[in-house]
């Protein structure tokens, strides 16, 4: 049970709780503001509350579905990559369950990174096209292939979204074959644009992501 304690000060009301059995110790309570505005407590907020995450995955679903040069090339990067999702090109070891495990390593101290901003803006491209043109320039070097990738991009273009909480992002792929920096800025516009459609509705000719283990 709990209590409401006036203060002195004007429209401020103390909510306590009240004291049950041994008086030792502390209590904390969680209020949300639409309960105590149902109850007559407090104000009401000018401001509208951002949509919900379920109506922007709802959006999405309804957006047209993708032109067929989109489809042609998720189709292409899909069958270049075996029949399914890129793979990562390199052994992993032998296959089968494995204990999960994240490895973090610092690639670029505080200067090393400011450097390489620096290089990307004399390229005339960001930070992480230059990233995708040393992971080219890998992945030429030592699997002897193009980079192709899963590639995550952010879902949320439109302002009203700003505010609503939830994980805006969804899947697209990204091959970069040429170590060059517009080359690679490129690949990373085509993933974007790649990533811009409903899903269910590419994925659809193999019945979903065909996922593969190393994807």
């Amino acid at each position: 049970p709990m209590k409401l304690v006036p203060t002195r000060l004007s429209g401020v009301i103390e909510i306590r709780p009240a004291r049950v059995g041994d008086e030792r110790g502390w209590f904390s309570e969680v209020y949300k503001s639409a309960v105590l505005a149902d109850a007559g407590i407090g104000r009401t907020s000018s401001l509208q509350l951002p949509p919900a995450f379920v109506v922007h995955t709802q959006a999405l679903l309804e957006r047209p579905p993708a032109p067929e040069r989109v489809r042609a090339r998720w189709a292409q990067i899909i069958s270049d990559s075996g029949g399914v999702m890129p793979r990562f090109p390199l052994p992993l070891g032998a296959p089968g369950p494995h204990p999960e495990r994240v490895e973090v390593r610092d690639v670029f101290d505080v200067d090393e990174g400011a450097a390489f901003a620096a290089q990307a803006r004399n390229d005339g491209v960001s930070t992480l096209a230059l990233a995708v043109l040393a992971m080219t320039a890998v992945t030429r070097e030592l699997a002897e292939a193009p980079l192709r990738a899963v590639f995550p991009v952010h879902s949320r273009f439109e302002d009203k979204w700003h505010d609503s909480v939830g994980w805006f992002i969804t899947n697209s792929v990204l091959e970069s074959a040429v170590a060059e920096p517009n080359v690679a800025a490129a690949a990373v516009k085509e993933a974007v644009q790649l990533g811009s459609w409903p899903l269910a509705d590419v994925l659809a000719p193999w019945g979903g992501m065909p996922m593969a283990p190393g994807m």
